[in-house]
């Protein structure tokens, strides 16, 4: 069967109003869990407002406009309707597993250090070596398929720069990087090793594990058979966030620190109105331009500048 290509996004946007009614069932799916968490929980309004105006709004509107001139690489996809029903039974796969597989990697060790290093193992199978080596085997993929490192950031470089400016504003503005890294008393030597520290756990953790499943597999494959991209990403950002319920709901001290036991509904919620807005903008970048490597580098950005703190208090041994 012969690949399918969508327009190039860069290039060939789809009419405007399918953007308009994909913007708005996001709003209303949203707008409605905003509302049970506030109401049934108690959840604040301010937080998750203000992430999707910064995120939902500003940010998208920087990538958009970082890309006018970007060219999206060719992607090709071979058999969109095989192809996307094979990739959300993986995503089932992945939901249980992180249910119920990254308590088993804890077990294994009582060290936070080895505790760390498995857990990232493990999402590298999962999430990217395992779906690879099906898409090699069923579909005859290879990963050049899926990342051109040879050209890089070629053609790429503004969305890099003006989305990277952006993200470091934010974080060291509004984030808790802001307030954690002055309290250090840091040098500069220090910080640097910590930044590039950070850096490299979080563009392996989040930004390579992240952004090729639910990107460059997810979100393409469903562009591809729904025709269009607007509902993909809307569709795609919404399970991105909704991977993370499981683990908030078990785990809650990873992401949300002043809630100790929450329920289905907060976690659930949680996982959209904060954290799907996020998907939303690395699933525009990468609509845009097709470039696996400057999501990846992107999103470890954005995760790895809260963590700097940490991991400087981690070299220090404290």
């Amino acid at each position: 069967m012969s690949a399918i290509q969508l327009p190039a996004t860069g290039t060939a946007s789809p009419p405007a109003r399918t953007w308009a009614l994909a913007i708005a069932a996001y709003l209303l799916v949203y707008g409605a869990l905003l509302a049970a968490v506030h109401i049934r929980e108690g959840f604040g309004l301010e937080e998750p407002l203000f992430v999707l105006g910064v995120y939902g709004g500003v940010l998208c509107l920087f990538a958009w406009l970082s890309t006018l001139r970007a060219v999206p690489r060719d992607m090709p996809v071979r058999d969109p309707a095989r192809e996307t029903r094979l990739i959300l039974a993986w995503y089932l796969f992945l939901v249980v597993f992180i249910t119920f597989g990254f308590t088993a990697v804890r077990s294994l060790s009582s060290d936070p250090t080895v505790q760390h290093a498995s857990i990232i193992v493990t999402k590298l199978v999962v999430f990217v070596l395992a779906p690879f080596l099906a898409m090699r085997v069923l579909c005859g993929y290879r990963m050049r398929d899926f990342a051109d490192l040879r050209r890089g950031l070629s053609g790429h470089w503004i969305a890099f720069v003006v989305m990277g400016a952006a993200i470091i504003a934010f974080q060291l503005v509004f984030g808790r990087a802001g307030r954690d890294l002055p309290a250090l008393h840091a040098g500069p030597g220090e910080l640097v090793l910590g930044a590039v520290i950070a850096m490299a756990v979080a563009t392996v953790e989040a930004g390579l594990v992240e952004e090729y499943f639910f990107r460059a597999l997810l979100l393409e494959r469903l562009a591809a058979r729904l025709r269009s991209p607007a509902p993909a990403l809307v569709i795609t950002s919404l399970l991105f966030g909704l991977a993370h319920a499981p683990g908030l709901y078990l785990r809650p001290e990873i992401m949300m620190e002043s809630v100790t036991e929450p329920s289905v509904l907060l976690a659930v919620g949680y996982s959209v109105v904060i954290l799907s807005v996020a998907g939303l903008v690395f699933g525009l970048l990468w609509l845009r331009t097709r470039n696996l490597l400057l999501v990846v580098l992107l999103h470890g950005l954005n995760d790895c500048i809260p963590a700097i703190a940490d991991t400087v208090q981690s070299l220090r041994g404290g």
